[in-house]
């Protein structure tokens, strides 16, 4: 994954879950994202 694909899940990841009911609805199922390719969600886990 690229760095600005990154860039861009991670936002629309942070507006999903600061704006649960936004005009931008987005389905988990949509995008199976695996933890490991989130640093910071790894780094939260196993400081």
């Amino acid at each position: 994954m690229t760095t600005l694909g990154r860039w861009i899940a991670s936002i629309i990841l942070f507006a999903s879950i600061v704006f649960p009911n936004s005009r931008f609805p987005i389905p988990d199922s949509r995008f199976p994202i695996p933890d490991a390719r989130f640093p910071t969600t790894a780094a939260k886990s196993n400081p």
